[in-house]
């Protein structure tokens, strides 16, 4: 008889953690969140924080840089159907497009750290040629490598391509940390 009491209030138990997983997840995904945000407004950020935060919260920082830098009408590349952009926003009514990057940054055994390349940012051409957009920005977390830096400076005149590393991104987040632009609540937005 103790055995089968025993039993069921194991078996209950059990039911009650699988139950409970799923809250306890959501509990420390808006802890982290709120980290990322007092982090942030602190401007104690790295470039492995970067990627630890996701790919999402990724994107909102970059998209508070582009505010921070006078970029306007900020738009997910969704609503345009545009495959590989992040975001489609203007700079003094020149349409910009926005890509951005998020690379674990420590090497393993079964996964090399690669920095953003030269293919990255010819894609980004390709598409800015095709839909005759002048100006792109591709943020990352990480590194550009030599082929790409190159590639860009390059360019003809007509194109520009900014680069935004992690180094530059997180020194930037600093520097704008005091201008209040942190203190919507951005990760609820």
């Amino acid at each position: 008889m103790f055995y089968i009491f025993t039993t069921i209030y194991a078996i209950i138990l059990f039911l009650i953690l699988i139950l409970l997983k799923p809250l306890v997840g959501k509990i420390n995904f808006l802890l982290s969140q709120r980290v990322l945000l007092k982090r942030t407004r602190l401007g104690i950020i790295s470039m492995q924080d970067l990627y630890s935060f996701g790919y999402t919260s990724f994107k909102k920082i970059s998209k508070f840089f582009l505010k921070d830098k006078g970029y306007t009408d900020i738009k997910p590349a969704k609503f345009f159907s545009l495959p590989d952009i992040d975001f489609v926003c203007n700079k003094r009514n020149v349409k910009t497009y926005v890509q951005c990057f998020l690379d674990d940054l420590i090497e393993t055994e079964e996964f090399k750290y690669s920095p953003v390349g030269r293919p990255h940012v010819q894609r980004l051409l390709g598409r800015m040629v095709h839909d005759n957009v002048k100006k792109g920005v591709i943020f990352t977390n990480g590194y550009f490598s030599p082929e790409a830096l190159e590639f860009v400076s390059r360019l003809r005149n007509e194109y520009e391509i900014l680069l935004i590393d992690g180094f530059e991104f997180t020194k930037a987040i600093r520097d704008i940390k005091e201008s209040g632009i942190f203190d919507g609540g951005f990760i609820y937005e």
